[in-house]
């Protein structure tokens, strides 16, 4: 499979962020970088040293333009020119933080395993947490080209495009898949400033992390663990608070937040039921089993 990394590194916040991380854990699968900047605004020359064949685009005009609808537009963007090109597209904000070693590899094998797995992320989200309808995390997401290039792209600001892809991605006739716990594969823990649910579960299981340190083979499969191993009280009782005045109620770590590995995107999960092993684990909650189609 040929990967290509579109990478929007508009701020200096990716050099704290993104560029640690990146050269901290080994991708483990070979790839092209698409360098997306905006006049090279916090790009260390260091960063164009990186092994992989890199390609730089300017995100501004020049006449200054930028872009329209900020990331997405973005993505939308510079995966119209290079589309056809590669099998598989990364999709990176530059205050992403990696979290292991072999992120791309495990990426590549479980879009690889099954046809009709098109897309992920490490972070979905469904319609039960916040106001929000089910969606992609925008930050790091990924899909096959076969995906994307049948998908329509139609929206009309970031938190649109956001919002919307899985579902126009699901719509091509493709399934979804979250990689990771929320946590292990990558997400912006740094920038959301430890405000965001994901980092105030991230603080309850591993606060001795620091939204930074890489997770280990160990740690991989911890909220299943947890789940074989409690009572249906003890998992109702998981809760955490937001301190963001719009949360108004407290999260269940399990039932609401859906930390687990394989969680399928819930609007594809027809595809996904008759395309591949699901299972059960907890009350209407589904993974894809990645090892057994």
């Amino acid at each position: 499979m040929k990967v290509a990394l579109i990478f929007l590194g508009g701020s200096s916040t990716q050099n704290v962020c993104f560029w640690p991380s990146y050269k901290r854990c080994n991708a483990g699968y070979d790839h092209d970088f698409i360098l997306v900047h905006r006049n090279f605004i916090g790009v260390e020359q260091s960063s164009l040293g990186i092994p992989q064949n890199i390609f730089i685009e300017n995100k501004l005009d020049k006449h200054g333009n930028d872009v329209p609808h900020r990331a997405f537009g973005g993505y939308r963007h510079y995966y119209k020119k290079y589309k056809g090109k590669y099998d598989l597209f990364v999709f990176i904000s530059d205050d992403v933080v990696i979290r292991r070693d072999n992120w791309l590899r495990d990426i590549v094998s479980v879009l690889g395993n099954n046809n009709k797995l098109g897309f992920g992320a490490s972070q979905i989200f469904h319609e039960q947490v916040g106001s929000y309808p089910s969606h992609l995390r925008a930050p790091f997401w990924f899909a096959k080209d076969e995906a994307l290039s049948k998908a329509k792209w139609e929206f009309n600001s970031d938190h649109v495009g956001e919002v919307s892809i899985g579902d126009q991605l699901t719509a091509t006739g493709f399934f979804g898949v979250q990689i990771g716990s929320k946590l292990d594969l990558a997400y912006d823990s740094l920038d959301l400033n430890s405000t965001h649910i994901t980092c105030i579960l991230e603080n309850k299981f591993f606060n001795y992390k620091n939204y930074t340190d890489k997770f280990t083979d160990d740690e991989f499969l911890i909220f299943e663990r947890l789940v074989d191993n409690m009572s249906i009280s003890d998992i109702k009782n998981m809760e955490i608070v937001s301190p963001l005045p719009n949360v108004k109620r407290p999260q269940n770590c399990f039932f609401d937040l859906e930390p687990f590995d394989g969680l399928i995107y819930r609007p594809s999960y027809h595809i996904a039921e008759a395309n591949a092993n699901v299972k059960e684990i907890l009350s209407g909650i589904y993974i894809y089993e990645k090892n057994s189609d």
